[in-house]
Parts: structure tokens; C-alpha cells; sequence
């Protein structure tokens, strides 16, 4: 109740400076939660972001009138007109759209109503009172969804262990909720020696009226799950688009794989969220780097080529949550000339695979999909040789267990590689 009550207040503060300030009038907009702050940027402006906005293929991104894009972080838009930035993004809507006292008395009077609400319903039934958020917020929602000004709702996956119920359940609401999967690492991993697949439970109380993914076989898993609304496939979901034109090869003879790692975070930190048993530990990353260097230095003894690895982290280091035996190890490796290079975790994922031979991927992250959607063979490889084959299916992808198998899965895909350029 000391929470709802802060965020009540909070709430009340913002719509007195709204009515105060009488600010520029703001037009109808698209309001976006959930998509991390490095995908935002790219150097040192957004416009990598809004240009896969405004071309790509999230239709209630492409269509909006105008965006609000919920970040901590302070960006200036390239596109002041169409997008803009801000920690609160219901807020920012609400900001020049009280235009008179009459709006600000009638918005007081619902947002009293809601707290007397709140108040009565935990006294009749105390557990009521984990709804505090909701009940703070109502009166914000119904304003904005009365005079239309919320074009739609844009979450991600990242938003799958909370989703205020004004999303889904508002009354008369007047926009749709939009779920844009841009990971389809949510598939249970399942073990040889215990072969139950355990579904992460959030995702089947996620209440969306559309989703957006990756693959079809994905699509087919998300209603096995009972994820309800209409789903459409749209390939890899990057925040970014391919490039305009293929990045030509350079003129070599060499081998070239990329390893797509799943940066091991603290033990305690695994312990703090339930990752009990952690299979991105950094000892099995660890054995996942190690052994795929082990299979590049027996396959250039074997082809008589070299052969190139390079490492793409999803994102960049967190001191505070990433294991750092795994970080002194990558810079180890990244020192030596016949170790790894590591690749800027912003790179243009499309471009990076469009030449490479083969993208070794930890199960089950998503760059194995943009290798497939490329024409790249990929291969999710268990170093652990633990896990049963649960992957998504999809054309070029396959499995190895163990160090054997995957030297078997690089010799393939080397083979392929080499007949796909011979001229015909």
C-alpha cells in the first residue's frame, strides 16, 4: 500500500506540472516498452533504430504517427517530429495534452475514485493490494485512452515477468497491445537425464492482442503455449535492418566461423533469479569457447587452411553481474594472434554472417535464425553433451553434442560452403 501510495502521488504531481506548464500540444503516438537502451543507439544517434522503425517489417512501429520510447538514457532523436524518448512514457504523453482546468479537475476527481477503490477493495480482500501499481495508474490510462491518444502499445519479452493490466484489461480501451518477440531463446532447455521440458511460466500469462516473431516454428510454439492474439512471422527481429547491399568477401583462402556466446553472469546472481543449475555457467561457456578453438586448430590441420573465429557478445559487459573468470578468459583469447577476435556486440549481425562459414551458436540464442535467414549454416553446439535437441527447426540449422560431432557439423558446412562457390 506505501508503494501505491508513492506511486499515486507520483502521479498527482506530474498531472499538476502538466497542467502548470501547458506545453506544446502532442499529437497521438505509439507508446514503446521494453527494448534495451544498446539497441537504441548506434554511434552516437538513434538512427539506426528509427530507420528499422519506419522500414521494417513490426507493422505498429512502421505505421505510427508518432513513437515514445520508454529508456533511462538520454537520447536526441534524429526525427525530433516522430520520436522521442522518455523514461515515462505515459507521462510524456500526458505532458501538453491537459489543455484546461476542466481536463485537470476531471482527471483529479478519477484518480481520487481510483484510490478509494484501491482502499476498499484491500479491505475487503488484502491480497488485492499487489495491484497497487494498477490502481495508481488507472486514471493516467483512461485519460489518454478517452481522448485516443494512445495509437498502440509496443512491449518486448523483456517485459514477460511484469505487464501492468491496463495493457489488456482496460475498459473500453481503445488501442491494441503488441508483443514483439526479438529473442526466441525462451525455449525450455531439456536434459538428456531428465527429459521433462519445463516451460518458463511468465509467458503463459502474457495477454497481448497481437504478436510479432521470428520463425513459423516459433509461432507454433507460442500457441502451444497458449499465447493468445494473432501471430505474424517477420523473420529476425534485430532493431536494425540488413544492409542496403552485400558486404563483399574479402579475397581470402580462409576459413571464417563466428561464435555466439551467452555471457555467464555471477553464481549468485544465477541463485538471486532461480538459475539454479545454471547451464550458461561460466564454467560450460568456458568448455564452449575452449573446444570450439580446440575443433578450428584440428580443421586447419585437416584442410591445410586457416581458419578465422570470431566472438559476438550479445551485449557488452556488466561488472556487477558478469562472471569475471569468463571476462579474463575472452581477453586472454582476444590477446593472441591464434586465439579469437572479438566483434563489436553492435555490429550488424546480417553483414557479420552473410560471409561467414559457419556460425557456432550456445543453445538455444537467436543468432542461429539470422544465419539460417542469411543462407549460413549454424549449429547449436553443447559442449556438455548433456542437452536433448529441443531448437526450433529451421533450413541450415542442425546440433552437435560434444566436440566430435561438431568437428563433423564444421566439415560439412566447409564442404557446402566451398561447392556453393564453385562457378557452375
Amino acid at each position: 500500500m506505501v508503494e501505491f501510495a508513492l506511486h499515486w502521488l507520483h502521479v498527482a504531481g506530474m498531472a499538476v506540472s502538466a497542467v502548470l506548464s501547458r506545453g506544446e500540444r502532442k499529437s497521438a503516438a505509439t507508446l514503446v516498452f521494453g527494448v534495451g537502451s544498446e539497441s537504441l543507439t548506434f554511434g552516437s544517434d538513434d538512427g539506426r533504430f528509427a530507420d528499422f522503425c519506419r522500414n521494417g517489417p513490426v507493422v505498429p512501429l512502421s505505421e505510427a504517427t508518432r513513437l515514445v520510447v520508454q529508456t533511462a538514457s538520454k537520447i536526441r532523436p534524429v526525427q525530433p517530429n516522430r520520436f522521442e524518448y522518455a523514461r515515462f512514457p505515459l507521462f510524456a504523453l500526458f505532458q501538453g495534452n491537459v489543455r484546461s482546468l476542466i481536463d485537470f479537475l476531471r482527471f483529479m476527481l478519477e484518480h481520487l475514485q481510483a484510490a478509494g477503490a484501491y482502499v476498499f477493495a484491500v479491505v475487503r480482500l488484502p491480497v488485492v493490494s499487489i495491484l497497487g501499481r494498477d490502481f495508481a495508474y488507472h486514471a493516467l490510462v483512461t485519460y489518454l485512452n478517452r481522448k485516443s491518444l494512445i495509437e498502440a502499445v509496443v512491449i518486448t519479452n523483456s517485459n514477460y515477468s511484469s505487464q501492468p493490466l491496463w495493457m489488456s484489461d482496460l475498459p473500453g480501451r481503445r488501442f491494441l497491445t503488441h508483443l514483439v518477440w526479438y529473442s526466441q531463446n525462451t525455449v525450455p532447455l531439456v536434459y538428456a537425464d531428465e527429459p521433462i521440458k519445463v516451460n518458463i511460466p511468465n509467458y503463459r500469462h502474457m495477454r497481448i492482442d497481437v504478436s510479432w516473431v521470428w520463425t513459423d516454428a516459433y509461432a507454433v510454439y507460442l500457441r502451444a503455449l497458449s499465447i493468445p492474439g494473432d501471430i505474424h512471422v517477420v523473420g529476425p527481429i534485430l532493431w536494425y535492418l540488413p544492409p542496403v547491399s552485400a558486404v563483399p568477401e574479402e579475397a581470402s583462402d580462409d576459413i571464417l566461423f563466428t561464435l555466439f556466446d551467452v555471457t555467464p553472469v555471477r553464481d549468485a546472481v544465477a541463485e538471486s533469479i532461480g538459475l539454479f543449475g545454471n547451464y550458461y555457467s561460466a564454467q560450460n561457456m568456458t568448455q564452449f569457447v575452449e573446444e570450439t578453438l580446440s575443433v578450428c586448430r584440428e580443421l586447419e590441420a585437416r584442410t591445410g587452411r586457416r581458419v578465422r573465429l570470431s566472438l559476438k557478445h550479445k551485449r557488452s559487459y556488466n561488472d556487477r553481474t558478469h562472471d569475471p573468470r569468463y571476462r579474463e578468459l575472452i581477453s586472454r583469447l582476444t590477446a593472441s594472434e591464434e586465439g579469437i577476435e572479438l566483434i563489436p556486440f553492435e555490429t550488424n549481425m546480417y553483414a557479420l554472417l552473410a560471409n561467414s562459414d559457419l556460425a557456432i551458436v550456445v543453445p538455444y540464442s537467436s543468432p542461429a535464425y539470422v544465419a539460417s535467414n542469411r543462407r549460413a549454416h549454424a549449429v547449436y553446439f553443447d559442449p556438455t553433451k548433456t542437452l536433448v535437441p529441443t531448437f526450433q527447426p529451421a533450413p541450415l540449422v542442425t546440433f552437435a553434442s560434444g566436440r566430435t560431432e561438431l568437428l563433423r557439423v564444421a566439415l560439412d558446412a566447409v564442404s557446402d560452403r566451398a561447392d556453393a562457390r564453385e562457378p557452375s
